[in-house]
This record gives structure tokens, sequence and C-alpha cells, in this order.
């Protein structure tokens, strides 16, 4: 909501400052990508921009959303862990020191949640910003029909419990298709965990596919069904030969570009200027769609035409 109202005074004042309200991108990683992406779905932020950037985030993380009721009662386990009564007024919950609130986050089980780190990531259907599910939202086509650049890093973060709660995170997160996930993985009984030198061991991939790589192909699919001019990506490039991690991309994005380097700030600038990243002098960076399932690798040898993003692992799941 707070991002809203800057939006909105965004479109009132811009002009004054040489910009046009028609023309405004929002842009965000990781949790940011996740604002623009809630931006996209959130019926009081239509018309706020005309385009969008998700850097390695999504609606929702691939992580089921909370109802406003289930938000409550987590937020009464905060202030009981906080040292609070339930019933305490809104000036002792205002007076809460940050340390401790931070304490009483990492002290609350959250329902539902393996991470508990993820706590503020689950998206909340409070039924004003946000009125459905993530996932509703997307297959019904009730989100902005604003052009879309979005796309993950070869390697983000690591799995949550390690090599032991790979089987069960395959199980909990694949549902029907966790038998052909775990052969994919190499998993089965018998089988050879399929690691990767880009991609990383197997537990980094289920991690990476179940939070980043399959929501960002759910939201692309989403997209361009309902027509809109999506754009999907893939980052893997270090400067050094080594693997990415996660927000390895910004630097490329805002930093002086520099010889032999992946050209992420063009392809981004030409974006926010015209609502498609192509110009002359770079590789033509593809529209994704439905049956061609294009995207951009930005590897060590440059940027690269690619399809099918981890297609046989996220054809078995759909979670934005």
């Amino acid at each position: 909501m707070d991002q809203q109202a800057a939006l909105a005074w965004v479109q009132r004042n811009i002009a004054r400052f040489g910009g046009d309200p028609k023309r405004v991108t929002i842009a965000g990683e990781s949790a940011g990508a996740q604002d623009v992406a809630l931006h996209q779905l959130a019926p009081a932020s239509r018309g706020l921009f005309a385009q969008a950037i998700q850097e390695s985030g999504t609606p929702g993380f691939g992580v089921a959303p909370r109802t406003l009721v289930q938000n409550e009662r987590l937020g009464e386990r905060l202030i009981r862990a906080a040292g609070l009564p339930d019933t305490a007024p809104t000036a002792q919950l205002r007076n809460l020191s940050v340390d401790k609130i931070l304490e009483a986050q990492d002290a609350v089980d959250v329902p539902d949640l393996d991470d508990d780190s993820f706590i503020w990531l689950q998206a909340v259907i409070d039924g004003r910003v946000l009125t459905d599910t993530p996932a509703k939202l997307l297959a019904s086509g009730r989100f902005a029909r604003t052009p879309l650049v979005i796309g993950v890093n070869a390697k983000e973060l690591p799995l949550h419990g390690g090599r032991a709660a790979a089987e069960a995170t395959v199980r909990r997160e694949f549902g029907a298709g966790a038998d052909r996930a775990l052969d994919l993985y190499g998993l089965q009984r018998g089988g050879i965990p399929v690691d990767d030198p880009r991609l990383g061991d197997v537990t980094t991939q289920i991690a990476d596919d179940v939070t980043f790589r399959c929501p960002t192909i759910a939201v692309s699919r989403a997209f361009a069904r309902a027509g809109v001019p999506v754009w999907q990506y893939q980052f893997d490039y270090a400067p050094t030969g080594g693997t990415v991690s996660h927000a390895s991309e910004i630097g490329y994005v805002f930093n002086p570009p520099q010889p032999g380097q992946p050209p992420l700030q063009r392809y981004w600038v030409n974006f926010v200027r015209t609502g498609n990243p192509n110009s002359a002098g770079l590789p033509l960076w593809a529209r994704y769609s439905v049956d061609t399932r294009a995207y951009m690798a930005f590897e060590q040898t440059g940027p690269a035409a690619r399809r099918d993003l981890r297609g046989p692992i996220c054809t078995l799941r759909d979670t934005p």
C-alpha cells in the first residue's frame, strides 16, 4: 500500500520532472521482484505503471499464500513471542523495538512453512490489496497486461535442510509428479543424484527449481497465454568463470558496463524506454510463448538464445 501511494505520487508529479507517466516501469529483485509481481495482481495498482521487470522473484516464490485469518493468527503468535498479550493496545505494539520484533519473528514457527525464514514471502489474501491467490488470479487473467521481463539466476539459494530434506521436499512440492521429479533428479532408490557444474548439486537445483525457476515459468506462461509480451532469461555469468548466486545480476544492471560483460543494462534500458528489450547491435531476445518457450541465457560466452528452461522438471509444477 505504501508503494501504491508512491506510484500514485509519480503519476501525479513525474511530468514536472520531465518524465512520462505513461511509461513508468517498476522493477525489483528477490523480494522486490515479488513486490512487482503483486502489483501486477493488485486491482488498486492498475494504471500506475506501464511495464515490469522481475529478477529472481514471483508473486509467491512457489509458496502457498496465507488467508487474512491465518495472517492475523500469525500476528498474534508474534505478539506473544514479543512478550505481550494478544489484547495489547496499539501503542504498546508500536513501541516494540526492531530488535524485539526480529527476535519474535525468529522464535515463531510458521504453519505450513518448512523454512520459517519465508515468513514474509507468503502472499496474503487480505481481500483489499490481493483479492485471490496468485495462482487463481493468473489462471483467470486478472492481472495487469503490461510487458514483462522476468528471469532467474542459474544458482540462487541452497535447499533448507540440505540433502536430508531433498526427497521429502520433492514429494511435498511436486505432488502427483513427485516420482517423475525424483527420477529426473536421480533421487529414486538406486539412482545417482544429478549434479551440474552450472546449476549446482541436486539439492541446490531442487531449491531453485521450486522457489525460482518453476514459478518464473508459471508466470511467463500465464502472461503469454493472455497475449502479453514476455521476455524470459536465465543469468549465468561470473567474471572469474565461477558460478553465480542470488543477486549476481544486479551489478550488471546498474554499474557502468565493461567490455565482455553481459549487456543487461542495454537490454533493461531499451525495455524501460520502449517496452521491448531489443535494439540494433544486440543479439535478438525472442519473446517467450507457450509454444516456443524462448529465453535468453546470459552465459560466460555471451547472450545466447535458448528454449524450454528446465522444461522436463517444471512441467510437473506450476505454482507461481
